[in-house]
């Protein structure tokens, strides 16, 4: 069961990534506010996954992503 989940973790971070190749110099509300959803839903992931160092990379990321977010405001 943890498998799918970490297969779930794999490509919803390639999907992640290319989002953010495809979104690079795009800085608006709502781009940051889906990477977040995104982020919280890989997390989500992670923890069903029992991967607790990629939770922890991913977590740092999300705080990234909120101090930019506070930043667009």
């Amino acid at each position: 069961m943890e498998a799918s989940f970490g297969l779930f973790v794999v490509v919803l971070g390639l999907l992640y990534f290319a989002f953010l190749l495809i979104m690079w110099n795009v800085r608006s509300f709502e781009n940051q506010f889906f990477k977040i959803m995104l982020l919280l839903t890989i997390m989500g992931f992670c923890l069903m996954a029992g991967s607790y160092g990629l939770l922890a990379l991913w977590g740092l990321n999300l705080m990234i992503q909120l101090v930019t977010l506070g930043s667009l405001t």
